[in-house]
């Protein structure tokens, strides 16, 4: 099967068919829309009559959300070929992470779920301090991120000159998967000892997602019948396998994983993923939470 070449400039630019001009404006109101719903988010929390930390505490939650979706905003207005996929990737995962499990959890949140738990047994003052922390790191981050100095050491580095072949790259992922799968169950089943910590076996058991997003990508590239078939098998497979287990993060990462993959091959952030994955965040607690009460 011969191998397509990588995506150019010019296939990027073949897409973009708005102007640059309607381009910003709906980035501009975009933003207006998240500056609109933290301030709802907000003015409820004033509202419920709850301490004035824990006001403040939410007016960080926003704020650092805000500042995390600034390079997905700031992306949304340049042509495909000029988009910084992984720093758009890396504000959705900070956001998500750092800024909403706040408002999830510790306001929303069931009382007796085992995050909502580990949150309310911290005083909220520690809360707000580990918050400004955050919020300084991630603006230290795009920082690092605008000063030349990266570009500069990047340029320095050797460029790579090939990509894997479709045999060697299938070759790979399911390798990663295998050792993913292997080390997972052996923790679950107990036949890999706790004392061996969780820190390089965990690093080992995340290689099945890595291997996911693998084969999406190979799928992408080389549109391969047997890493669509392979998804086709272990995708569902994973998903039920995690909720049955108890996971709500296991069931969902690999479409996290297929939607990453998308993301950095296609260089956008198409709507329909951030709904659907929303809608499917919505949709799996209230399962989940039935099925642990029948189970």
């Amino acid at each position: 099967m011969s191998a397509s070449l990588p995506p150019t400039d010019a296939d990027f630019a073949s897409t973009d068919q708005k102007p640059a001009e309607q381009r910003t404006l709906e980035a501009i109101l975009l933003y207006g829309l998240a500056v609109f719903g933290g301030l709802i988010a907000i003015l409820s929390a004033a509202l419920a009559q709850v301490s004035p930390t824990e006001i403040l505490m939410v007016t960080l939650a926003v704020t650092t959300a805000l500042v995390a979706l600034v390079p997905m905003v700031f992306n949304h207005s340049l042509p495909h070929a000029r988009r910084h996929v992984l720093l758009m990737v890396f504000s959705i995962s900070f956001a998500c992470f750092y800024a909403f499990p706040l408002l999830t959890q510790y306001f929303l949140g069931d009382p007796l779920a085992e995050g909502h738990m580990r949150l309310v047994n911290i005083a909220p003052r520690d809360i707000l301090a580990a918050q400004q922390v955050i919020l300084l790191a991630l603006v230290c981050i795009f920082a690092g991120y605008v000063y030349p100095i990266g570009r500069f050491i990047g340029n320095l580095l050797p460029t790579p000159t090939a990509e894997w072949q479709h045999g060697t790259a299938l070759f790979v992922a399911i390798v990663m998967i295998f050792l993913g799968w292997t080390v997972g169950l052996g923790g679950i089943s107990g036949l890999i000892p706790r004392r061996l910590g969780s820190g390089v076996l965990g690093a080992i058991s995340a290689s099945m997602w890595f291997g996911i997003s693998l084969l999406t990508i190979i799928n992408l590239r080389y549109r391969s019948q047997p890493a669509r078939l392979l998804m086709w098998v272990l995708v569902p497979v994973t998903m039920v396998f995690g909720f049955m287990t108890g996971s709500k993060s296991f069931a969902l990462s690999p479409l996290v994983a297929i939607v990453i993959s998308h993301i950095v091959i296609e260089r956008r952030i198409r709507a329909a993923w951030v709904l659907g994955g929303a809608f499917a965040l919505i949709a799996l607690y209230p399962i989940a939470q039935f099925w642990r009460e029948v189970s």
